[in-house]
């Protein structure tokens, strides 16, 4: 069984940007964070993309188990669970402090425009030119100053790791899915398991490495060197830190919840 490369579409969907809008009144800061970090939403977005890792592969399996692989996704991954699970692993582990700084990062006018930046970036709309963009890199590089800022902001960020290691897991709950659709030839025992995952990992990284990095220069290319300067020190700091690994541990929580009714 092998993955096949997912394309750039699904790194727009799973890079889901915060969303620009105020607090509401009354509620908590940590749904606040939940909500505008774009965290709530790239969790609910969590059963379309490992449904639509089954689109791709589902040539693997007979026909006749197709709708049953595709039930048994849609019981797995129920988008309200997953919401309400990684809302009770966000309260259980968030820090104040970080929670209050984040909020009123997300809430500043430079994070608000970044955040439109990279909407419109990813919107289908803007396809052919990022596609054209993205051919130039080839004969036009930015200057050095501008490459280290987008390296930097992907280093403190691990964005790429992050993003491979969720389409990983993913892709290997779906083979616990479709195991039990498989002869006994054909299953993948749980014992290679960790082995298939070390060798997707080594196939994609180089390859969304790449995809990140001509996906930021598109996306922050009409932004200063200071303002940009100004957006990745913040994942620089300690909050920003934070806030990058707290949003892979609740997507990491909510897949390992939902994956060990397979296993169950």
């Amino acid at each position: 069984m092998h993955l096949r490369v997912v394309p750039v579409l699904l790194l727009c969907l799973f890079a889901s940007p915060a969303v620009s809008a105020q607090p509401a009144p009354g509620e908590d800061p940590v749904d606040t964070f939940f909500r505008l970090s774009g965290l709530e939403q790239q969790v609910r977005d969590l059963p379309e993309i490992i449904a639509q890792q089954f689109t791709d592969e589902q040539d693997l399996l007979d026909e006749r188990y197709h709708e049953a692989v595709y039930a048994e996704i849609r019981n797995t991954f129920l988008a309200d669970s997953l919401v309400q699970n990684a809302r009770i692993y966000l309260i259980e582990h968030a820090d104040g402090d970080y929670i209050t700084e984040i909020n009123a990062w997300l809430n500043s006018e430079l994070t608000r425009r970044m955040n439109d930046l990279e909407t419109e970036s990813n919107d289908e709309s803007t396809f052919q030119e990022r596609e054209a963009y993205f051919q130039s890199l080839q004969e036009n590089m930015p200057d050095e100053r501008r490459l280290q800022l987008v390296e930097r902001l992907e280093s403190s960020t691990s964005a790429t790791y992050y993003l491979v290691s969720v389409i990983t897991d993913m892709y290997l709950s779906l083979i616990g899915i479709m195991s039990e659709y498989m002869d006994e030839e054909n299953k993948i025992k749980d014992e290679r398991m960790p082995a298939i995952r070390t060798s997707i990992m080594n196939e994609l990284l180089p390859v969304y490495s790449n995809i990140t990095l001509a996906v930021n220069l598109y996306t922050y290319r009409d932004v200063s060197d200071e303002d940009l300067e100004a957006y990745v020190s913040f994942y620089e700091s300690d909050a920003g830190t934070w806030f990058a690994d707290i949003s892979y541990e609740v997507i990491d929580h909510v897949l390992n919840q939902a994956t060990s009714k397979i296993s169950n």
